[in-house]
């Protein structure tokens, strides 16, 4: 098409839940887990991100030691229905 240019989908992908049993951390599991799916987001041509809570310093080694980087901080929002 004349003056558009032809851009393929991206989307962002949420990977969620990586989780280490306490008998295997430092093992080395989790970045292996996390490098892996994050090569399958990226070869379906979308965008890998994930969130975790400030506190959580071994996951936050983990996402790094990966290549992930901090954008910013994400705010969470709960309906909050009283009984």
């Amino acid at each position: 098409m004349y003056g558009r240019a032809a851009h393929a989908a991206i989307a962002l992908c949420r990977v969620n839940a990586v989780c280490t049993h306490p008998d295997y951390l430092g093992r080395g599991y989790a970045g292996i887990l996390l490098t892996e799916q994050i090569k399958r987001v990226i070869n379906t041509n979308g965008i890998p991100f994930l969130h975790v809570l400030a506190d959580n310093h071994a996951a936050i080694r983990v996402y790094e030691r990966v290549g992930l980087k901090a954008r910013g901080p994400m705010l969470g929002y709960v309906l909050n229905i009283k009984k």
